[in-house]
């Protein structure tokens, strides 16, 4: 029995420890990112964990992925209109829990418009087979 109990808070622990790693943490970030703020994770999915984020992803300061930057104004137009405007923070990443990108829209960085190849119904720009860098553009500055 005690064996049983010490292999059972290993496993336990082992699991406390993968759920860290992961991705740090459980749903915040909530709100607008901003200058004085940093994130983690560049370039990562965002809203695979942080599934309260409406928008999310990191800015770069070219075309390749270069180097994040921060305080960038991010541009955000949805079909219906509506625009939000948010800052990278201190890391490159820029998020928000506002909005509806399930009716598509356009993203605008310093007069750069990155394009959709298709329908976008998710907000989160670095996702495999968006702006990840592979097929499709990051979201840089011009």
């Amino acid at each position: 029995m005690k064996r049983y109990l010490k292999q059972l808070g290993v496993l336990f622990l082992l699991f406390a420890c993968i759920g860290l790693v992961a991705c740090g943490e459980d749903e915040g970030p909530g709100g607008d990112s901003n200058g004085n703020s940093y994130s983690h994770n560049p370039g990562r999915n965002c809203i695979e964990c942080h599934g309260n984020l409406k928008y999310a992803g990191t800015v770069y300061t070219d075309i390749s992925g270069g180097s994040t930057i921060a305080g960038e104004i991010i541009v955000i137009t949805e079909t219906d209109g509506s625009v939000r405007r948010i800052e990278s923070d201190g890391s490159g990443n820029f998020y928000t829990s506002n909005g509806n990108p399930g009716g598509g829209y356009t993203v605008t960085v310093e007069g750069n418009t990155v394009g959709m190849v298709a329908s976008a119904t998710n907000g989160g720009c670095s996702a495999g087979g968006c702006h990840d860098g592979s097929s499709t553009a990051r979201v840089y500055v011009n």
